[in-house]
């Protein structure tokens, strides 16, 4: 069965933690595959703190 095929079990079984394992599986291979200097500019993107948004008001 392919990860894909995993993932989408895994979410039809709300298996949460076994979806999250193949996510991480997938992100690890692609990283793995991307040259160097984008898997640096993806970490330090990925360690940039998050951006805060406030929310409208409702009228």
């Amino acid at each position: 069965m392919s990860e894909a095929g995993v993932l989408d079990r895994a979410i039809d079984a709300r298996q949460w933690e076994t979806a999250a394992l193949c996510l991480l599986v997938a992100v690890a291979e692609a990283a793995n595959r991307l040259p160097p200097q984008a898997l640096e500019e993806m970490l330090e993107l990925l360690a940039a703190k998050p951006a805060t948004h406030q929310r409208r008001k409702r009228r």
